[in-house]
């Protein structure tokens, strides 16, 4: 699942069933997602190993998040810099 339609490929997700999910602060979320952990490979660029977290997580799975979890939106305009709406 990526962008638009879903968080990324990096959440894991049961795909038999639909999910309603926000984005929410880090480390609010309660969707587990992959971290990569140890050194990068130097022929290959990746890393040797993979962990499945929540903590960091920025996604929760569910129709109310938990009070003051809302993503906070600091989208600005790229050539003026006025904030615009997410």
């Amino acid at each position: 699942m990526h962008n638009p339609p879903g968080p990324g490929a990096m959440y894991q997700w049961d795909m038999n069933v639909c999910h309603t999910w926000q984005y929410v602060k880090s480390g609010m979320g309660n969707v587990a997602h992959k971290v990569w952990v140890g050194p990068l490979d130097p022929v290959t660029y990746r890393y040797s190993d993979s962990k499945i977290t929540v903590e960091g997580s920025s996604v929760w799975e569910g129709p109310n998040i938990p009070p003051g979890a809302a993503a906070e939106c600091t989208g600005r305009d790229m050539f003026t810099g006025i904030p615009i709406p997410c």
